[in-house]
């Protein structure tokens, strides 16, 4: 179950620096959708779990097919954690 504590596109923002402290974790130069949310090179929105604990939070991308496969391994999903 995907679980979204803030909206992915503050997530971001927060991580490259739009805080602040002005701290930039990481640059990206992330697509984004109308609504300003990320986007892979597909223009699918990226899907993040935040319920896998004690470990960081899962982020994926449904790939060049759309289908979201929850990152599995025979899947064309791009997952953080493969």
């Amino acid at each position: 179950m995907v679980n979204f504590t803030r909206p992915l596109r503050d997530i971001i923002s927060a991580l490259t620096g739009a805080t602040s402290r002005k701290i930039v974790f990481f640059e990206t130069t992330t697509l984004t959708s109308k609504t300003g949310d990320p986007v892979d090179p597909w223009g699918h929105e990226y899907l993040i779990d935040t319920s896998a604990k004690p470990f960081p939070p899962h982020v994926w991308s449904r790939g060049p097919d759309g289908i979201d496969q929850r990152g599995k391994d025979e899947s064309d999903d791009v997952a953080s954690w493969n």
